[in-house]
């Protein structure tokens, strides 16, 4: 075996049923070098902390465990902040504490692409999302894909990269902007912020799983929460990048305004010229975005 190269990053909340699984897939990897699990335990109260506890005296030369004396999601503060300080290697994998990895040579592949393409800063892959309830069947997260490499502008359109699925290289942390930490929301800004340093690459296989459950945040919204919360988001990212990328983000809010339009066309009237005015203001800035006549259609199609 070759030098620590890697360091595995994981937050875990109130994961009592996932995060077994979660350490499992990352110790059953195949890999020729040494990798750390820094794995941070964000003051959960159900079972999560005796679970990790178990683990870490099972593999102590693998994880290290920190345990918060309090809430800091609650504070919105990034947990990744405390772990990142703690990074050594030179590749920084990701692994939320529900989600977990499936390919047993996952690590390797990536590895291995990184360090023959030092033009690349990041590589990430797709991923299975699977539904707690059972109530949707498995789909793919991504689909249509139609390229393996991708740019900073193209990762600006809409956040496409599952957490679990990215690697990248520890030395651009260095360089993260104090704003990034106080991001409510951090894997998409840590994807763009990544992207500006190198090339993206995209390998076409199915490597994790993405588990949606009654306890994720993201999960508990309705639709219309989640188009507001990516609005929100979206226009947030505009400023944080002084708006160099504003061309493509405004291409995600069309979609996004489009979409809300959509839902509101039979349950609200006001919401509906609302958020279509939202869309006119786009208008200003990126005509190319969207017509007037596309516009002025969802008041008058039933």
């Amino acid at each position: 075996m070759t030098e620590n190269i890697l360091d595995i990053i994981t937050v875990t909340y109130n994961h009592e049923k996932f995060i077994a699984k979660t350490i499992e897939s990352a110790m059953m990897q195949k890999v020729n070098f040494n990798f750390s699990i820094l794995l941070l335990d964000d003051l959960s109260t159900d079972r999560t902390k005796s679970i990790i506890r178990k683990y870490e005296e099972e593999y102590p030369e693998n994880i290290c465990a920190f345990y918060n004396n309090e809430n800091m999601y609650s504070k919105q503060m990034n947990n990744w902040e405390f772990l990142f300080k703690h990074v050594t290697s030179k590749y920084i994998a990701l692994l939320d504490g529900d989600d977990y990895w499936t390919d047993p040579l996952k690590l390797q592949k990536q590895i291995d692409f990184l360090e023959a393409n030092p033009s690349f800063s990041m590589c990430f892959h797709n991923a299975l999302v699977t539904f707690e309830d059972k109530k949707k069947e498995a789909r793919l997260f991504l689909s249509n894909v139609q390229k393996d490499v991708f740019t900073v502008q193209d990762l600006c359109k809409k956040n496409i990269i599952p957490t679990a699925s990215l690697i990248f290289r520890s030395s651009i942390i260095k360089d993260i902007p104090d704003w990034f930490y106080r991001c409510p929301f951090g894997d998409w800004p840590l994807s763009l912020f990544i992207a500006e340093h190198g090339k993206v690459k995209y390998f076409n296989e199915v490597m994790s799983v993405y588990r949606v459950h009654s306890g994720g945040i993201w999960s508990k919204l309705d639709r219309i929460a989640q188009l507001k919360k990516i609005i929100k988001n979206t226009l947030t990212m505009n400023q944080l990048f002084k708006k160099k990328y504003q061309t493509f983000f405004y291409e995600e809010l069309v979609l996004n305004y489009m979409e809300l339009c959509q839902l509101y066309r039979t349950k609200n009237i006001f919401y509906l010229f609302f958020y279509s005015l939202k869309l006119l203001l786009i208008r200003k800035y990126n005509k190319t975005a969207i017509s007037k006549q596309e516009i002025f259609k969802m008041f008058l199609t039933n």
